[in-house]
C-alpha cells in the first residue's frame, strides 16, 4: 500500500518535469543498456531499505526505498539516423547505491572528461591514473576512515614534488566491501594532467617507491601503502573510464548479502559526501567549457555530444516497466516529421 500509494504521488510530481526533454549524452548509443539493471537488484535494495526504515523508523530510509522502488520504471528516447539512440527523459532516484543511476553519473562523469582532455589546448598535457590507498578498516571506522583519506589527500597535493608535477587533476572516491571478512576499503582514484617532460626529466620524474612514500607521509600511516600508477597512452579512454566510475562496486550478491547495519552505514557516509573533486587546469577546462565536473549529482545537464550532432532525429520512443511481465514495454513511437 505504502509503494502504490507514493507511486500515484510520484506520477503526479513527475508529470511537469517530464513536459520537457532532457538529452542524456554519452558514449554509448544503446537505448536498451537500461535491460541490463535488473528491476531485481532495484527491487531488492529498495527492499532492504525499507526493512531498516521499518527496524528503525527510519522515514529518510522509507524515502530512499520508495524512490528506488519507480526508479527507471519509463524512459523516453530518441532514434536517430544510423540507428543512433539517445535516452531524452527518464524516471531516476538518484541514489548512491542505485546501480542502473550510478552507471549513468560514470558515463556523464566520463564523456566531460573525454571532453576537456581531448580540447586542443589540453593536447599538450600526459596523464596518470594513481590510485591511492589505506588499510580496510571496520564498518564502525569508516566514517572517520573516509575523512581521514580526504584530509590525507589535501596534504599529498601540498608536497613540493607533487606540487611541481601536477597541472591539474581530477580525484574521484570509491568503495569496496570484503563480504568475508566483513570489511570497507575506500581508496581514491586520480586522473593527473603532467607535462610531456615529466618522464624524461629526473629532476621532477617521481619513480613508485617515492609516490608511495609521499602519500604514507601524507597519511601518516605506519606502513608502507599500495599506490598504483599508470601512465595513460594518449586517447587512452580506458584509463579516464575507471578513474570516473562510480563511488560503489555495487551487484546484486552484495546488495543481497551485506547485513543490514553495514548497509546502513555505507549509504549514510555516502549522503552528502563530496565523491568527486577537480583542480588546476582540469577545472579551468571545465569551467571554460561550462562543464560541472564537482557535482556528481547533475545527470541530466546537457553536454555537448559528437555523436548526434551531425545526425536527424527519426522517431521518439516511450517504454514502461511492466512489473507483472517484468520486463519493458513499448508505450509509444512516434515518426519525427520536418
Amino acid at each position: 500500500m505504502l509503494k502504490s500509494n507514493y507511486n500515484k504521488q510520484y506520477k503526479k510530481d513527475t508529470k511537469k518535469s517530464q513536459e520537457k526533454s532532457i538529452t542524456i549524452n554519452h558514449k554509448s548509443s544503446e537505448i536498451y543498456t537500461l535491460y541490463k539493471y535488473k528491476r531485481d537488484f532495484l527491487d531488492l535494495l529498495s527492499d532492504r531499505y525499507l526493512e531498516i526504515a521499518k527496524q528503525e523508523n527510519n522515514a529518510e530510509f522509507q524515502n530512499w526505498g520508495i524512490k528506488l522502488f519507480n526508479c527507471f520504471d519509463y524512459f523516453q528516447a530518441g532514434i536517430f539516423t544510423n540507428n543512433i539512440q539517445k535516452i531524452f527523459k527518464v524516471h531516476s532516484c538518484q541514489d548512491r547505491l542505485c546501480l542502473a543511476c550510478n552507471h549513468r553519473r560514470s558515463l556523464r562523469t566520463f564523456a566531460k572528461l573525454i571532453q576537456i582532455v581531448k580540447n586542443e589546448s589540453m593536447q599538450k598535457y600526459r596523464y596518470l591514473h594513481v590510485v591511492l590507498t589505506i588499510k580496510n578498516c571496520t564498518p564502525d571506522q569508516l566514517t572517520q576512515t573516509i575523512n581521514t583519506l580526504l584530509y590525507s589527500f589535501e596534504k599529498f597535493l601540498k608536497n613540493k614534488r607533487i606540487k611541481n608535477i601536477n597541472k591539474g587533476f581530477f580525484r574521484s572516491l570509491e568503495i569496496t566491501y570484503n563480504e568475508i571478512n566483513k570489511s570497507f576499503h575506500p581508496h581514491l582514484h586520480l586522473l593527473i594532467a603532467v607535462n610531456p617532460s615529466y618522464f624524461k626529466n629526473t629532476k621532477f620524474y617521481i619513480k613508485h617507491a617515492d609516490f608511495a612514500e609521499i602519500w604514507r607521509k601524507s597519511a601518516n600511516l605506519n606502513y608502507f601503502p599500495q599506490v598504483s600508477i599508470q601512465a595513460l597512452k594518449i586517447n587512452d579512454y580506458a584509463g579516464i573510464a575507471e578513474v570516473a566510475k562510480y563511488a560503489v562496486k555495487e551487484s546484486e550478491e552484495l546488495i543481497k548479502n551485506i547485513p543490514l547495519n553495514d548497509l546502513k552505514i555505507l549509504r549514510l557516509n555516502l549522503r552528502k559526501r563530496r565523491l568527486i573533486s577537480v583542480g588546476g587546469i582540469i577545472r579551468d577546462m571545465a569551467k571554460i567549457l561550462k562543464l560541472n565536473l564537482d557535482d556528481d549529482n547533475l545527470i541530466t545537464d546537457s553536454i555537448l555530444d559528437d555523436n548526434i550532432k551531425d545526425e536527424t532525429l527519426k522517431f521518439i520512443v516511450e517504454f514502461l516497466y511492466n512489473r507483472k511481465l517484468k520486463k519493458y514495454k513499448l508505450k509509444n513511437k512516434e515518426k519525427v516529421e520536418f
